[in-house]
């Protein structure tokens, strides 16, 4: 998945494997999501639209940014903002 926005800029960072969160100003954040996961249990909720302050979080097995691909991930959490209590 070469090139697709600010992915092709975080593989120039060094890898961390604790995790990394990605602004997306090129692609969509549900574009990126969408070309990354491969499964997720709320996979058709996200492609169907990501309202602002929604949050994918993302499970990504891979060692570095070479090995990340269309596909390589799973749509392990997605939360949009209605479903947060008013607390």
């Amino acid at each position: 998945m070469k090139n697709i926005g600010s992915i092709s800029a975080a593989r120039r960072k060094e890898w961390d494997r604790r995790g990394y969160l990605l602004i997306e100003q090129a692609l969509s954040p549900a574009e990126v999501a969408s070309l990354l996961a491969a499964d997720g249990d709320r996979l058709d909720d996200l492609r169907k639209g990501f309202p602002t302050a929604a949050l994918a979080e993302l499970d990504v097995p891979v060692g570095s940014w070479d090995e990340l691909t269309r596909g390589s991930g799973r749509l392990e959490r997605f939360v949009v903002p209605r479903e947060l209590g008013s607390g």
